[in-house]
């Protein structure tokens, strides 16, 4: 005997139990949700838990100001606690270039209703007594910016899923879908059976597995990302709020207080891929790689010289999980080209700040036939047959380090070409032409 359920969920982490908690809050609740561990075992455990508005992309500027406004109602929602900070947060300018790109954000966040103010580097000084403006030409502020305890959100969604007739079955590893007349056959490893109309597949690191179970593929690429947390800081214990966030644009991390201490992490430009490249193992849950400050050395040297009191203190631990890119850095999510009855929400590397607005979405995308959103440039059908396992890494390798570089229109990506050329490739090229 099969279980049913209309729709299927499989995957447990903050993007699946969003899109669970926005089809059971739409009215579907008959929904399921198979996760092979525990809920948020994968990339949400250990995740920053940071939320903030600032995209280059403005609906996705759209869907994480809803997120971080779910998350912060969540708990009055459901009953328990989420553990919302909403505290501000400042963008810090190196460059007038990077004030250019500042200004020009702040015209489109005024016409979604987000608040994006440019500020003066003492303006961030009166509400960061810690920084050292020392080369920072500017700064917007989004007073809506905080961060969440991502295992505590998870919950939150999973315990409204629940109580709007949603399903969870934990311990519960997918190993095999197969078509039917009218939807899915999902084989588990435990020799369970269910049916459904429509698959989603919000797996994280195994997304691409899930896609080849129904001949599909996914050009997903799994990387090792260093946050550090430090001990407790005397000034910071000292203070009579709690500081904002910071991302350092061209310096390239970010920072927010914790507890009473400080968690920074950052982008380094000698990324990893988690695992060697290799697929990830089933059986891992809620563990992660080895601590490597080789790589993280002039990340922290930036660190320090941003924020000196960071230099004298004390890390009381660094996380090294992984995180999982598109080849372009942006979300994977919409119905799977040529594969009727079957989603994907996958390939976030801001997982937190953009689950909620992603769960809404998903849940009109599925129920309703299309988003109220323009979603094309996040639409998994940007990629096709072509975005080979390999190009995925050469791109996801050139675009991690640049994590918070400026979009400027009709951006060329150099890694991973020629893929895809004419029959007069070659000859175009003898007379100088210039390929794009």
């Amino acid at each position: 005997m099969s279980e049913q359920a209309r729709i299927i969920v499989i995957g447990g982490g903050i993007v699946g139990c969003s899109i669970l908690y926005h089809l059971a809050r739409a009215g579907c609740s008959d929904a399921l949700l198979l996760e092979r561990n525990e809920l948020t075992s994968g990339a949400t455990w250990h995740a920053a838990g940071n939320v903030h508005t600032q995209s280059a992309f403005r609906n996705l500027s759209t869907l994480q100001a809803y997120s971080l406004r779910l998350y912060d109602g969540l708990a009055a929602e459901v009953g328990q606690e989420v553990g919302s900070h909403v505290v501000g947060g400042f963008f810090l300018a190196r460059s007038a270039e990077r004030m250019t790109e500042f200004r020009f954000l702040s015209g489109k966040f005024r016409a979604i209703n987000i608040e994006y103010e440019l500020v003066t580097p003492a303006e961030v000084r009166d509400k960061h007594p810690l920084i050292d403006t020392t080369g920072i030409v500017g700064a917007a502020w989004d007073p809506e910016e905080g961060y969440v305890d991502p295992y505590s959100v998870t919950m939150g969604l999973a315990a409204g899923a629940r109580q709007n007739g949603a399903r969870i079955k934990r311990n519960c590893r997918v190993v095999s879908i197969e078509p039917q007349q009218h939807g899915w056959r999902i084989h588990t490893a435990d020799d369970e059976v269910f049916d459904c109309e429509v698959v989603v597949n919000a797996a994280g690191f195994w997304a691409d597995d899930v896609a080849r179970m129904v001949g599909a593929r996914l050009p997903v690429t799994n990387m090792e990302h260093h946050y550090m947390v430090t001990d407790n800081i005397a000034e910071i214990e000292s203070l009579p709020d709690e500081l904002p966030m910071i991302r350092d644009m061209d310096y390239g991390f970010y920072m927010r207080q914790e507890a009473n201490g400080l968690l920074a992490g950052a982008w380094e430009a000698d990324c990893r891929a988690a695992w060697d490249n290799r697929r990830p193992p089933w059986d891992f849950g809620q563990e992660l790689f080895a601590n490597d400050y080789d790589r993280l050395e002039t990340c922290i040297e930036r660190i320090c010289e941003c924020v000196p009191v960071f230099a004298n203190s004390g890390l009381k631990r660094t996380v090294n999980g992984a995180i999982s890119f598109a080849p372009d850095a942006r979300p994977m999510i919409g119905p799977m080209p040529g594969v009727p009855g079957y989603f994907v929400a996958c390939g976030f590397l801001g997982g937190i700040s953009q689950g909620g607005g992603i769960g809404l979405a998903m849940s009109q995308w599925i129920l309703d036939g299309e988003p109220e959103l323009d979603l094309s440039f996040i639409d998994v059908a940007r990629f096709g047959d072509w975005a080979s396992r390999g190009f995925a890494r050469a791109r996801t390798y050139e675009v991690f380090p640049r994590r918070y570089e400026i979009i400027y229109p009709h951006l060329e990506r150099q890694s991973g070409r020629p893929l895809r050329t004419t029959p007069i490739y070659q000859s175009l090229q003898q007379h100088g032409a210039v390929m794009g």
